[in-house]
């Protein structure tokens, strides 16, 4: 008898082991929050400089003393630790202006400024004695905010002292010109400053 209660003791043990083996686990949880990054929504409300924020960048990687900047973007936090990657953020403001702030959550959002390109129609009408034409225009992105949607010809700020006088000379057309393409500019009368790391309007159809 004894050995056939031990074959049945350890074949029930067996059964026990499998069953426990086969019972699923929870997955283990984390009991540390991310520390997700917040959006940034204001800028002082003269900024004339603007800049776009690279993967890794922090306050002191525009060029300006870290108070300065903080100033001028108040919805950073004083560690810089909410700065975003392909936000614009403002390097420097008109004199004498007043120190508010505008409301800038509808700025372009982009991951890195690598640009990507979307799609746009632009229809140019020539008069033939049969048909009109259209022709498709790639528009370039990220874009200045505002920009009109005839542009047909584009300018890549590639460097902070590209203004709207440099690149009106470089492409042959007026300041005014380019202020009424690109209506978020920002300067005096004969000049006036663009986003870096973005694209301007330089031309339009029609």
């Amino acid at each position: 008898m004894a050995p056939t209660l031990l074959k049945f003791g350890l074949l029930l043990l067996s059964q026990l082991h499998l069953t426990w083996a086969l019972v699923p686990r929870a997955p283990a949880t984390s009991s540390s929050a991310s520390n997700q990054p917040q959006e940034s929504s204001t800028i002082a409300a003269d900024c004339i400089g603007f800049q776009l924020a690279q993967l890794d960048d922090d306050c002191t990687k525009f060029g300006i003393d870290r108070e300065v900047f903080l100033s001028l973007n108040p919805g950073i936090n004083k560690d810089c630790t909410n700065l975003l990657a392909g936000f614009v953020y403002c390097t420097k403001k008109a004199d004498g202006s007043s120190s508010s702030s505008i409301d800038t959550s509808a700025k372009p959002t982009a991951a890195t400024a690598t640009a990507m390109t979307t799609m746009t129609t632009v229809t140019k009408t020539t008069t033939t004695s049969s048909a009109t034409s259209s022709v498709a225009v790639v528009t370039p992105s990220p874009i200045q905010p505002g920009m009109v949607d005839n542009c047909n010809d584009f300018y890549f700020v590639k460097d902070k002292d590209d203004t709207c006088y440099s690149i009106s000379q470089l492409k042959g057309k007026s300041i005014d010109d380019i202020k009424k393409w690109n209506p978020r500019v920002k300067g005096e009368k004969d000049d006036c400053t663009v986003w870096l790391n973005f694209y301007i309007c330089t031309g339009v159809s029609g």
